[in-house]
């Protein structure tokens, strides 16, 4: 990867540029359409949310077969952890479970009051408390049978498990406000060496989209963004094809 893959700290806009960029990226480094559909959406979801652009190739984020983004509990921490005003500390991890605080620097921007009575601008305050234990892996029924992930590693599967309830709970923003699910949350599985996994069938695609339609209308379609779902992908056809939603 060249250094155009560089996470940059501000916000990165979508323009037919950007796009142009990222389709040449995944044309070349991924083998069957198939594998390009799910490489273009994870590397979207790096490109909007200020994640290193490797992480859609190279391990980190992964789609389920019904379109679900799974990202890995050590990039959700990090991503937290590059959170301006925020620290995410480990108070607990062992083969039993895992307790994690999130930590806030107070400021006038938030009521700070209702954490910390006391607590003065930029004082480090407790902002929320989350564990995932034994008992929690035992009533999601991630523990027993063929399971035996837990079994193996236990510290690290309490870890990202109780990384995604935090996150969740108290930072729901953290990736623009996209369902994100730390990796095997929902049993998801993604491709494995250009094979295809079965999942739900894709009526169009982004590729499907540029064979019809200008990057500018498309963009123009929906609201400036590039569609990242098979319905808003389809929304947009009906639109620039003149066909009503209903």
């Amino acid at each position: 990867m060249s250094n155009e893959l560089v996470v940059q700290e501000q916000e990165r806009e979508i323009t037919p540029e950007i796009w142009a960029m990222l389709n040449s990226i995944v044309a070349s480094t991924s083998q069957s359409t198939m594998r390009r559909e799910m490489d273009a959406k994870k590397l979207l979801f790096a490109y909007e949310n200020n994640l290193n652009l490797n992480l859609a190739f190279n391990g980190g984020l992964y789609v389920t077969p019904n379109g679900r983004m799974e990202v890995e509990g050590i990039v959700i921490r990090s991503k937290i952890e590059t959170t301006k005003d925020y620290h995410l500390k480990i108070d607990r991890q062992d083969n039993t479970g895992c307790e994690l605080s999130l930590w806030r620097i107070a400021d006038e921007t938030w009521p700070v009051v209702l954490y910390d009575k006391d607590a003065k601008n930029g004082d480090w305050v407790l902002y929320g408390q989350v564990s995932f234990t034994e008992n929690d892996a035992k009533l999601a029924g991630l523990i027993g049978g063929n399971k035996d992930t837990y079994k193996k590693y236990p510290s690290d599967m309490y870890l990202n498990r109780a990384t995604s309830r935090l996150y969740k709970r108290y930072l729901s923003s953290l990736f623009n406000g996209v369902p994100v699910y730390v990796r095997g949350e929902i049993q998801g599985t993604d491709f494995n060496n250009g094979d295809f996994i079965e999942g739900e069938i894709v009526q169009m695609t982004l590729a499907d989209l540029q064979t019809k339609y200008s990057i500018e209308d498309i963009l123009s379609a929906n609201d400036g963004k590039i569609p990242s779902t098979e319905k808003e992908i389809l929304a947009v056809d009906r639109k620039l094809g003149g066909e009503s939603d209903d």
